[in-house]
């Protein structure tokens, strides 16, 4: 109980939103280290807030020039995401292993000769 109300008194009860908006503190940093250890990756990063995760993880990783081939049944989070990424974005059909196939060899043909061109695979893995 007194490790609870010393954390209680230092942290309060939470963050309540993205750290954009209310910060970073310790225990964020290093359950980051802990998790990237146990993983095995040099870094990691949570989020708290779910739609601030969909907002800038995509953009951070993708930029114009990049294609991006998404589920259209997506979450409206993801597709605003999307959108800020300034990426080029195309929409296989909702679940179906072979409009994702279809589509990623139609982006391949389209772009054979663009050097450098990244692209990605958008899904959701849990679905609300």
């Amino acid at each position: 109980m007194d490790s609870c109300s010393s954390a209680l008194e230092k942290y309060g009860v939470g963050s309540c939103g993205p750290r954009g908006f209310y910060g970073t503190i310790d225990v964020h940093l290093d359950c980051e280290a802990r998790i990237a250890k146990f993983l095995g990756t040099p870094d990691s990063i949570l989020y708290s807030y779910g739609l601030s995760t969909m907002f800038s993880a995509i953009p951070a990783f993708s930029k114009k020039g990049d294609i991006i081939v998404a589920d259209e049944g997506v979450h409206w989070g993801i597709q605003n995401g999307l959108y800020l990424s300034r990426s080029t974005v195309v929409y296989f059909k909702h679940n179906d292993m072979d409009s994702l196939q279809e589509t990623l060899e139609n982006i391949t043909s389209k772009y054979k000769h663009t050097k450098n061109l990244r692209r990605y695979i958008v899904v959701e893995a849990l679905y609300q």
